[in-house]
């Protein structure tokens, strides 16, 4: 289906000329019987309720089963159209108005569909369901089409409060935009992070669900838009089961999809974005009342398979062309505006009652089933596929950074959390996991450094109880007063962080995302804890030495053989030789390089460009001996600026917007390049979705 650039526009124009001759030549029953004498007596003194008038007028209670905004919209187009010197002129103006919303479509799905554009637009203006039940059957359901993929656009696009007012406003125009709002619903329960823009979208949908549902208060619209048959023909399809049992169709596939949405704890909004189109197009399917409700699904459907490969597009065309067949066998057609054109259309009409026996409208029925149901499967599985890359509604993103005290594993955890703005992130510090307070007894043999003083089974149970979706109740390590504080919660959210002396040696390595070891030269470990314990927790700088030096046996046996497990091993170096006795320089702040060593890391040639090209640092890269294990160097990390991170990032992520909600929080010098090399690696490692041993 590879469109050239002039033959797509060519095709383009040729689904345009088609529908405006349709439009010249065509006058279809269902506007010329039911459409436009409702609006036609609602133009002539409907008042405020144009259904009861128009009921008590002796009029069809199935003729005009649409909302005041569809009165409102289709009236204005029937004058105009009858302004024209032709017959049928208000039916003319009508379906000028059906053109119009389609025109509006296209300039939406254009916009949207940004990948393969003109595609999309080809398939919407080839698709045959569209000519058949918008122009050859007369259906105005291209106006409700219209609002509903605006409405889920915005939601996509994080316009809240224009999402509300627009699907208010679906609503207002055809009652059928309820359908996706169970699956909206659940969508934002499960997903806490989309809280704020929730709220800003509940008052404009209430205001507009609420003018939609007012004129209920008028027995005619109660009976020609909430009592129709069509809707009635959602509990009319489904499996006998025999004694007066019916499995129904439509209502077991939809409670199936919201049933579906309910295990996207941390999705996103194209994953939304499929659901409610998977909905408008399955129920149309299921329940075939009109071929205008096939309408409702074409725009977000053409708009989710423009992301994807042409053989999906392929199948959607054939998708279309199924409820196309079945449409114009069980539907109706119309008259010749042109007497001269009436023979053609007596004829046309003779042939399409001959192939109208119900086998034939039964095993197209079949067909069309059947081809929906793969189409919609293939669809969704694809789409999904492309826009779950980072598979956070099966887990939460997670890390499990290791290393001594001092080299600032608790940073580097916060920093990349502030990379993903906008989620929620669970916290696991392997301090809050000492068994003892400090002042105890044990300290005068133990150090913080063996294993035996901290309950490292806890530790590995909370995160995963985390990893599950589970809370967790956990003290919290107090270190200006060295004593742990009452239980708190720790909830699960889109990212899991956790960091301590030991964390690598647990089986929790085997089950998070990525695994790190944090290492620095010693004397700047050094240096770095005397800053951080003199000046934040109040020790003073002999105590501080005394406290490194006799830990060191304990570092050199439980805590460094780590590095060997981790997937990255950071490493941070003073760039020039600092003093053995650092007591003299804590006020200094030495300048940094970065050492990394990438375990079975796809990333390394990427690093390596964008840090030399966008970033101006100097990296060195090595192959080491064993397989899979690259080594870089960075130097001048400190002249790195957030800027320089931000524009790196930009590059090398895909899918931004699945894991962050709002702009990052990147950060300069040597924190920001440790930052965005753990961030890159944990996303590659979540997409290649690599199993652990």
């Amino acid at each position: 289906m590879a469109v050239r650039s002039s033959a797509g526009w060519s095709l383009i124009g040729a689904g345009l000329v088609a529908r405006v001759v349709i439009m010249l030549i065509l006058v279809p029953t269902v506007q010329a019987d039911l459409f436009v004498p409702f609006l036609e007596h609602a133009g002539q003194g409907g008042g405020w309720d144009p259904w009861s008038a128009w009921l008590e007028a002796g009029g069809r209670s199935d003729a005009f089963p649409y909302g005041p905004v569809m009165v409102g919209y289709f009236l204005a187009f029937g004058w105009l159209g009858s302004l024209l010197p032709v017959e049928q002129a208000t039916q003319l103006g009508v379906a000028i108005g059906v053109l119009v919303a389609e025109l509006i479509t296209w300039l939406l799905v254009w916009k949207f569909a940004a990948q393969q554009r003109r595609r999309a637009i080809v398939i919407f203006a080839l698709a045959p369901i569209v000519l058949f039940a918008a122009y050859v059957h007369g259906q105005l359901d291209l106006l409700p089409a219209l609002a509903i993929v605006a409405a889920m656009l915005a939601m996509r696009a994080r316009h809240w409060a224009t999402a509300g007012a627009l699907l208010g406003l679906a609503l207002m125009i055809k009652l059928s935009a309820l359908l996706i709002v169970p699956v909206v619903i659940v969508f934002f329960v499960r997903n806490r992070r989309f809280d704020a823009g929730a709220r800003r979208m509940l008052a404009p949908f209430l205001i507009g669900a609420a003018l939609a549902f007012l004129p209920a208060l008028s027995h005619g619209f109660r009976t020609m838009v909430l009592q129709t048959p069509q809707v009635e023909s959602l509990f009319a399809y489904g499996l006998d089961l025999g004694s007066g049992v019916m499995l129904l169709w439509a209502p077991v596939v939809l409670v199936g999809i919201v049933v579906f949405a309910w295990r996207f704890r941390r999705g996103n909004l194209d994953i939304l974005f499929l659901l409610c189109a998977l909905v408008l197009a399955v129920v149309p399917v299921l329940a075939p009342a009109s071929p205008g409700w096939f309408l409702w699904a074409v725009p977000p459907l053409l708009i989710v398979v423009s992301e994807l490969r042409i053989r999906h597009q392929g199948m959607l065309l054939a998708f279309f062309s199924a409820t196309a067949v079945w449409s114009m066998l069980s539907g109706t057609w119309g008259t010749s505006r042109f007497a001269a054109l009436d023979p053609f259309s007596a004829g046309l009409s003779a042939m399409l009652d001959a192939v109208r026996a119900p086998t034939t409208i039964q095993l197209a029925s079949t067909a069309m089933v059947a081809i929906s149901a793969v189409t919609l499967w293939r669809i969704a599985g694809a789409s999904l596929q492309r826009n779950d890359r980072y598979r956070l509604s099966a887990a939460p993103l997670s890390l499990n950074v290791a290393g001594d005290s001092g080299t600032g594993k608790d940073t580097l955890c916060r920093t990349v959390a502030d990379a993903f703005a906008g989620s929620r992130t669970a916290f696991v510090f392997g301090d809050d996991y000492h068994l003892f307070e400090r002042g105890s007894p044990v300290w005068e043999t133990k150090t913080h450094l063996d294993p035996a003083v901290n309950s490292l089974p806890r530790l590995t149970r909370d995160s995963l109880e985390l990893l599950e979706g589970k809370p967790v109740w956990t003290r919290h390590y107090d270190h200006d007063r060295g004593r742990f504080t009452k239980p708190r919660k720790v909830s699960d959210g889109e990212l899991m962080m956790v960091s301590g002396l030991h964390t690598l040696s647990t089986s929790l390595r085997a089950r998070v995302d990525l695994n790190v070891y944090l290492d620095m030269d010693e004397s700047l470990r050094v240096l770095l804890k005397m800053q951080r314990d003199v000046r934040d927790r109040g020790h003073s700088p002999d105590s501080t030495l005394a406290s490194i030096r006799r830990r060191e046996a304990d570092r050199q046996k439980y805590v460094i053989p780590q590095a060997a497990l981790a997937d990255v091993v950071l490493r941070l170096e003073p760039s020039r030789p600092l003093p053995e006795d650092p007591r003299h320089l804590l006020d200094t702040t030495p300048m940094i390089e970065v050492s990394v060593t990438l375990r079975d890391s796809l990333l390394t040639e990427d690093l390596v460009r964008s840090f030399t090209s966008l970033a101006g640092a100097q990296v060195s890269l090595d192959y080491l001996d064993t397989p899979g294990e690259t080594h870089l160097r960075i130097s001048g990390a400190d002249w790195v600026s957030a800027a320089d991170i931000a524009a790196v990032a930009t590059q090398l992520i895909e899918r931004r917007e699945e894991v962050m909600l709002a702009p990052p929080e990147w950060v300069g010098g040597s924190r920001g390049v440790c930052q965005l090399i753990v961030v890159l690696c944990l996303l590659e490692r979540r997409s290649r979705g690599k199993e652990r041993t």
